[in-house]
């Protein structure tokens, strides 16, 4: 009589078994991209589209082979630096067959079918593609319309406001978190450092040496070597006309006139910001 139970005991555990071999059901994430958008995704991203190639650096930062997570990037990456994109390529074969979405800077511009057609689990874009400044229309309601999480980044725009925002975002949605708060941890290290050396160095002039990409941007990462202090004595209405003025006549003097020490000039007539220099 005590063999019965013992069968009914078996079989019950039999029937258990399954549901503790099950496997786990993926987690889902969210987080916030630059714009203050809410993001959420079933489960880490595994088809990502870049829709600029060059976003892949900081894919790069948090993830061992990057490439591995992408359905598909912009060609500009290809085109800007094309030594980097060779180094890529030697480390990561595969990136030679993945799918282009086109350059959002030349003629052909960015193509919203192509990267539709790649049916990604998640869309990147930066904010100058977004529809947010100077991109082909708002690419954000029309991925979102299709059924296309969509995050927003920039490490361009802005870098010392977003450049945090966007490793975190980054980091969540692809389920590398402990990754990126790893990077974040160096990258605030280095940047307090950087403060720290600068601290108490008064106003700095300096030279933009791409400022047709960023004339109204109100903050800026220059090279050191084109940044001056400003003296106490110069107003600073002064000191932003100062390199454009006088190395405009510098420039003139050395380079378009190569004057030479003991050679005299003759100004028959100056005016505008040069003459006054």
């Amino acid at each position: 009589m005590s063999a019965r139970p013992a069968r009914r005991s078996v079989t019950r555990g039999a029937l258990a078994a399954p549901a503790l071999i099950r496997p786990a059901r993926a987690q889902e994430v969210s987080a916030t991209d630059v714009l203050g958008r809410k993001v959420t995704l079933p489960a880490p991203a595994r088809r990502i589209v870049l829709g600029q190639g060059r976003q892949i650096n900081a894919l790069g930062l948090i993830h061992p082979d990057p490439v591995s997570i992408l359905a598909g990037w912009g060609s500009d990456y290809r085109r800007q630096s094309p030594d980097t994109f060779a180094r890529y390529r030697q480390r990561f074969p595969a990136i030679e067959t993945l799918p282009f979405v086109g350059d959002g800077a030349t003629a052909g511009g960015f193509s919203f079918e192509q990267a539709l057609a790649l049916a990604p689990d998640l869309m990147v874009l930066s904010r100058s593609l977004a529809g947010t400044r100077n991109g082909p229309g708002d690419l954000v309601e029309r991925f979102e319309a299709a059924g296309i999480p969509v995050a927003v980044i920039d490490f361009f725009l802005d870098p010392l406001k977003d450049t945090l925002p966007s490793l975190t975002l980054l980091g969540r949605l692809t389920g590398r978190e402990e990754q990126t708060q790893r990077l974040l941890a160096f990258y605030e290290g280095r940047m307090r450092g950087v403060a720290a050396r600068i601290a108490g160095a008064g106003r700095i002039i300096a030279v933009d040496p791409v400022p047709e990409k960023r004339a109204l941007a109100e903050k800026l990462v220059l090279p050191s070597a084109v940044c001056s202090s400003i003296p106490d004595e110069m107003s600073s209405e002064a000191a932003a006309g100062f390199l454009v003025s006088y190395c405009t006549a510098l420039y003139g003097l050395e380079t378009c006139g190569k004057l030479q020490p003991g050679e005299t000039v003759l100004v028959l007539g100056a005016a505008g910001g040069g003459g006054m220099a």
